[in-house]
């Protein structure tokens, strides 16, 4: 794979990740906290992912080795099969604020 060509990938629960694996995602199905940190260190060796979702059950799991990823993959997380919101504001902040190097999230002023 040359440098410029990027896999995305998915970690989350089963039926989630059956639906990303259907539009040509690699998918690596967890059920617990531990397989999903083994599912992101995987991605990390692999070093081709460009992109890798993460489904909002498995975040606060996984938040700390997120946080550390300096350059790829770009971790979005999505809601979980559920349907339930992310209320992860904070935690996008802090990752956009380490992207661009200024917070967005503060209004003029603050």
């Amino acid at each position: 794979m040359s440098e410029k060509e990027k896999r995305i990938g998915i970690v989350g629960e089963r039926d989630l990740v059956l639906a990303f694996q259907s539009a040509g995602l690699k998918g690596f199905s967890v059920s617990s906290p531990e397989e999903a940190k083994e599912a992101l260190k995987k991605v990390k060796k692999e070093e081709d992912f460009g992109i890798l979702f993460v489904s909002a059950a498995w975040m606060p799991y996984l938040k700390e080795e997120v946080e550390s990823i300096l350059d790829y993959p770009v971790v979005v997380e999505i809601p979980d099969i559920k349907g339930s919101p992310s209320t992860q504001e904070e935690f996008i902040s802090k990752i956009v604020e380490r992207a661009v190097g200024v917070d967005l999230s503060k209004k003029k002023g603050e």
